[in-house]
């Protein structure tokens, strides 16, 4: 028996799979691989986003390509029917606010193409010390990201 409709609705993509942090530590390979296998598991409704910092972007479209919705796996077949949802992806800033937000940009029109297998950062998280650095990030940030702002 599954869970009662109130219940699901408050726990859906409650979930943020943060695994290349601790506890779990992951590497790039085992995360991506360990985040896909919850996707397509039986409380993958509780999933959201997969946390990776902007500066390794790099290492997980190495990593992540062949398993994203609308790729090829190695087999030459789809692995992810053509229907399946872009990975939903929050980035942390961890360089300057400008660069970071500028490769995000790249990294979302990379991946808005199925040739290159289908994610979307829709979320930031930004470290800050005062409110009158959210007030500068809140000018810089496009309204398609939503900023999650950590003290």
């Amino acid at each position: 028996m599954g869970p009662t409709r109130s219940l699901r609705t408050l726990l859906t993509e409650i979930i943020d799979y943060a695994g290349l942090f601790p506890p779990a530590k992951l590497g790039m390979p085992a995360a991506v691989e360990t985040y896909n296998r919850a996707r397509m598991g039986d409380h993958e409704w509780m999933l959201a986003r997969f946390i990776c910092p902007v500066s390794r972007l790099d290492e997980f479209e190495k990593d992540a390509s062949p398993l994203l919705p609308g790729t090829f796996a190695r087999s030459g077949y789809r692995e992810q029917g053509d229907a399946a949802d872009p990975w939903s992806i929050s980035a942390l800033i961890d360089g300057t606010l400008a660069s970071d937000l500028d490769r995000i940009d790249a990294f979302n029109a990379r991946h808005a193409d199925e040739r290159h297998g289908l994610a979307r950062i829709d979320m930031i998280e930004l470290k800050v010390t005062d409110v009158h650095q959210i007030d500068r990030a809140l000018d810089e940030i496009p309204e398609d990201l939503f900023p999650a702002f950590e003290f």
